[in-house]
């Protein structure tokens, strides 16, 4: 399905990808291989994709989100939970409930509601809001331009500094 300009997205099982460029508004649940935006959507319900979505401007989901990947150019909000293999962000993501994934990596602002679970998370440059527990096997956190604040954190190799990245002037390891 493919949105030039703006329409709406009926809730569905749909065996091809969802191409918006424009703006399109979701009315229920959805089912795709892929969900690829660039401009605005917005919708109700919950988005589940065997492949990618991807948002280019901005986005808000009041369901919940799967996919194999995430990826973020802007403004992303979404009021469930979001389960996915990789995130990347360059913009701002706001998840309502639980944040997790095999590998987050990010610059810009992060705020997870209810904690984050992930086995790497790097941030090169940003804030991290999480409340609850950010859960890491590795987490290199670069931070910039805010105030971040973590509720508690769990990991293996847990790397906190001003945005650059982590080495030998490390606040934490």
């Amino acid at each position: 399905m493919n949105i030039a300009g703006s329409g709406v997205i009926p809730a569905g099982d749909f065996d091809e990808k969802i191409s918006v460029s424009g703006s399109a508004r979701f009315t229920g649940n959805l089912r795709c291989p892929a969900l690829l935006v660039a401009g605005a959507a917005s919708g109700t319900g919950n988005v589940e994709c065997t492949g990618e979505v991807r948002a280019s401007g901005s986005m808000r989901l009041n369901g919940s989100l799967s996919a194999q990947a995430l990826h973020v150019s802007g403004a992303f909000r979404l009021e469930g939970g979001c389960r996915v293999e990789t995130m990347k962000l360059a913009g701002t993501a706001h998840f309502g409930k639980l944040l997790k994934a095999v590998n987050i990596r990010a610059d810009g602002r992060v705020h997870a509601e209810e904690g984050i679970e992930a086995e790497t998370l790097t941030l090169r440059n940003g804030v991290l809001l999480c409340s609850g527990l950010l859960n890491a096997e590795t987490a290199e956190l670069g931070l910039a331009g805010g105030v971040s604040k973590v509720d508690s954190i769990g990991g293996t190799t847990i790397c906190v500094k001003n945005a650059g990245g982590c080495g030998a002037d490390t606040l934490w390891r």
